[in-house]
C-alpha cells in the first residue's frame, strides 16, 4: 500500500461564492519553510524553503481576490488570516449575506447542488455555474424560474413590506418552500 504524504494544515476556511464552495486549507511548515495552499483538496500553490515565517501569499478563486496573511502572534505564534477582495473573511461573509442567498438542494439521490442567489442581479448560480432564467415580475416582487436536471424551480421575491429587512426570499421546489443555508440568512 502506498504511503500517503501527511499534512499538517494549521489553517483553514469555508467559503460559498457564486462560482461554488470551496475548502481552503494552509500548510506551514515553520521548521522546513513549506508553505501549501489547497483549495478543495487540491495542491493550488506550493513554495519551499521559505526562510521568512511571515508574509502573505495571493491566489484566486474564480473572478476573487484572496490574500493569506502569516503574521506573528505573541513570542512564538503565528497568526493566520484570508482575505477575498480586501476584506477579511468574516467581513467578506458578513457582507455578502445581504447579496446572496445560497440553498444546497438534493434533486434525487445522491444529486446535491448549492444554489446561490444575487439579490440584486436574480443571477443563479448552480455548482458554480451561472445559469439562465426567466424572471417574472409580479405586483411586490418578482419569480426567477429556472430548472435543474428538467426540475422546475422558482425562486419568490417579494417585498416584506419593512424598509429594514427588505425583501423576502423563497426557495420553491415544487409545492415546498425549502429554507436557505444558516449562512446566507
Amino acid at each position: 500500500m502506498p504511503l500517503l504524504e501527511s499534512r499538517s494544515v494549521v489553517a483553514s476556511w469555508n467559503i460559498v461564492l457564486p462560482e461554488g464552495e470551496f475548502l481552503i486549507e494552509f500548510e506551514h511548515g515553520t521548521t522546513s519553510g513549506k508553505r501549501v495552499i489547497w483549495i478543495n483538496e487540491i495542491e493550488y500553490l506550493r513554495r519551499d524553503w521559505m526562510f521568512r515565517l511571515v508574509g502573505s501569499e495571493h491566489f484566486r478563486i474564480g473572478r476573487f481576490d484572496c490574500k493569506l496573511d502569516v503574521e506573528p502572534d505573541g513570542t512564538f505564534g503565528l497568526l493566520y488570516s484570508l482575505f477575498i477582495n480586501g476584506q477579511n473573511i468574516d467581513e467578506f461573509q458578513e457582507f455578502n449575506k445581504k447579496k446572496w442567498m445560497t440553498w444546497n438542494v438534493e434533486f434525487g439521490p445522491g444529486n446535491r447542488h448549492t444554489v446561490l442567489f444575487e439579490k440584486d442581479t436574480t443571477d443563479v448560480w448552480i455548482n458554480g455555474s451561472k445559469i439562465d432564467c426567466e424572471v417574472q415580475f409580479i405586483d411586490g416582487g418578482n419569480l426567477t424560474r429556472f430548472s435543474v436536471n428538467g426540475t422546475p424551480v422558482v425562486i419568490k421575491s417579494l417585498s416584506s413590506g419593512n424598509k429594514k429587512q427588505g425583501m423576502i426570499h423563497q426557495f420553491i421546489l415544487g409545492n415546498e418552500i425549502l429554507q436557505p443555508d444558516i449562512d446566507s440568512k
